[in-house]
């Protein structure tokens, strides 16, 4: 982790773990990529001249960009980002950590005395 960098609420609650990095970096990628594909279609038209014939067909960009929202809800279904997905998370706060004293002041505390 980065200097100063502090872990967001869904790595601190233990919602997104280390085993979860592939899919939260594809999350990051899709995003982007999503981005920049609507940003490339919002300067063109939405139906395009190609070829030699000058043939009218669809903005490519923007079913680019349609197909990586389609994966994207998908990976972020894992994550639980939907209503269904919410209902398969399951959030359980994390367990405290007993230290060395802790033990021995447990130990010495519930100790009988005759």
């Amino acid at each position: 982790m980065a200097p100063g960098h502090r872990p967001g609420p869904a790595i601190t609650l233990g919602i997104v773990t280390s085993a979860d990095r592939t899919l939260a970096i594809a999350h990051c990628v899709l995003w982007s990529n999503r981005r920049s594909q609507l940003a490339e279609a919002i300067r063109h038209p939405h139906i395009i001249a190609a070829g030699k014939h000058k043939y009218p067909i669809p903005n490519p960009a923007r079913g680019a960009a349609n197909k990586a929202l389609v994966i994207l809800a998908q990976v972020d279904e894992k994550f639980g980002f939907s209503t269904t997905g919410r209902s398969r998370v399951d959030v359980k706060p994390p367990v405290p950590t007993q230290t060395t004293f802790d033990k021995r002041r447990a130990t010495f505390f519930t100790f009988e005395r005759g």
